[in-house]
């Protein structure tokens, strides 16, 4: 199941015409909701955290990529701070999952200078 937003996580029958699933993203956590079966008429169900997500200040996450060992498409994601300045420097985490052997890691800087993080050389992936 594809979501135009967030992550989609564990759908399942909801009747014969409509599927279950919950839905996150990096706005917010998981709220439940049912999109008929061929993908139209998503409806949420769940409001659960809607006035905490609504009373909190999240940075805006952009999307992007660079090419990756192998030539791959190595995807991710940058978020921004909340008020973000260009014209100031902010410390950064960067955070690698996934990957044959790999365990997720947090790589940190605080003399931080620029937006986008540098893809670690091949030989430490």
């Amino acid at each position: 199941m594809l979501a135009s937003d967030g992550q989609v996580a564990s759908p399942q029958s909801a009747g014969p015409a409509r599927v279950l699933f919950s839905r996150n993203s990096l706005l917010g956590p998981a709220e439940l909701y049912t999109v008929s079966r061929d993908g139209k008429d998503v409806r949420k169900l769940t409001a659960q955290n809607d006035e905490k997500v609504k009373a909190a200040r999240f940075g805006k996450p952009e999307p992007f990529s660079f090419t990756g060992a192998g030539g791959d498409t190595v995807h991710g994601w940058i978020v921004q701070p909340v008020d973000f300045d260009p014209a100031k420097k902010y410390p950064i985490a960067f955070l690698i999952h996934g990957g044959a052997g790999r365990a997720p890691s947090v790589t940190t800087s605080t003399t931080a200078g620029t937006r986008r993080p540098t893809p670690a050389p091949a030989t430490q992936r």
